[in-house]
């Protein structure tokens, strides 16, 4: 009797003691997974400041709007602001002097402008800059050239414009020829002020959304511009 006793009761201590130990291997596995978590949590946080503290500013210019075709030609009041991020790029232009009726403003992207024709222009777009011609293609594909929608708006009697838009890198919702923005801090962008000639009611959703709406019956032009390098 006495060695059953003795074996239950070394049975008891031994159990006793194999619960103290899943105690407090419980215990030091929460301790261990509060300290993992915190851990986790002061990482993330340090990553998020990294990013904050090294993301590039914004870079701004601001130039004057020219009649199309005649750079260096100032509208007089005009002005014209690009603004650059990792991201995009947004754009504000204040113009005078436009016939009333409807209008487009167009991003053209010289997205390699280093493999410009000196300077970037319709030469690049154009065989010998003449839209008679054709899409100069090579040119194009060198220059990493497209042209996406900005914004569009109507002028009234006034002939004053504000128009703002923006475009993402990557977005080739609006684009033209399928390439988009690549590097919104390297390209060289001019903004294309387009008239779609007078109102026309029932088509005017496509005069402010499209490079050709409302064209025919009216004459699609380019009347304004504004150049902003790199």
């Amino acid at each position: 009797m006495d060695s059953v006793r003795a074996k239950s009761a070394f049975f008891e201590r031994w159990r006793v003691a194999l619960k103290r130990a899943e105690e407090r291997s419980i215990v030091q596995l929460e301790k261990f997974s509060r300290i993992a978590v915190a851990v986790a949590v002061a990482i993330t946080s340090l990553l998020v400041g990294a990013a904050v503290v090294f993301s590039a500013p914004a870079q701004r210019s601001t130039v004057p709007v020219n009649p199309f075709g005649v750079p260096g030609t100032d509208i007089p009041g005009s002005s014209s602001t690009l603004t650059r991020t990792d991201s995009g790029v947004s754009m504000t232009l204040h113009t005078s002097d436009l016939p009333a009726g409807a209008y487009t403003v167009w991003f053209v992207l010289f997205n390699n402008p280093e493999e410009c024709t000196e300077p970037c222009n319709e030469d690049d777009i154009f065989v010998d800059g003449d839209p008679s011609l054709g899409l100069n293609f090579d040119q194009i594909a060198a220059a990493e050239i497209d042209f996406a929608r900005a914004t569009g708006g109507i002028v009234i009697e006034n002939g004053i414009g504000n128009f703002a838009g923006s475009l993402r890198a990557g977005d080739t919702s609006e684009a033209i020829l399928g390439t988009g923005l690549l590097e919104p801090r390297e390209a060289e962008i001019h903004l294309i002020v387009r008239h779609h000639g007078d109102v026309i009611p029932q088509l005017v959703n496509e005069q402010m959304h499209s490079l050709n709406g409302g064209c025919p019956p009216n004459e699609c032009e380019d009347v304004q511009m504004a150049i902003h390098q790199p």
